[in-house]
């Protein structure tokens, strides 16, 4: 069963909090698949490619 609604809410001896400023990590990638989607059964991937574009 799925709940979206839950949450991890961390006490004093489990949070940590540190300021300090540092860089945002950006990943970004890309893909495309070929997937058979026949009128009656089960649709059938056929292929996929995933790659990583970009990485700031």
């Amino acid at each position: 069963m799925k709940n979206s609604a839950l949450q991890i809410t961390p006490g004093d001896s489990e949070s940590l909090y540190n300021k300090t400023p540092r860089a945002v990590v950006v990943t970004s990638f890309q893909g495309e698949a070929v997937v058979h989607l026949p009128l009656q059964g089960k649709p059938e991937i056929l292929d996929y490619r995933y790659s990583l574009v970009d990485s700031r």
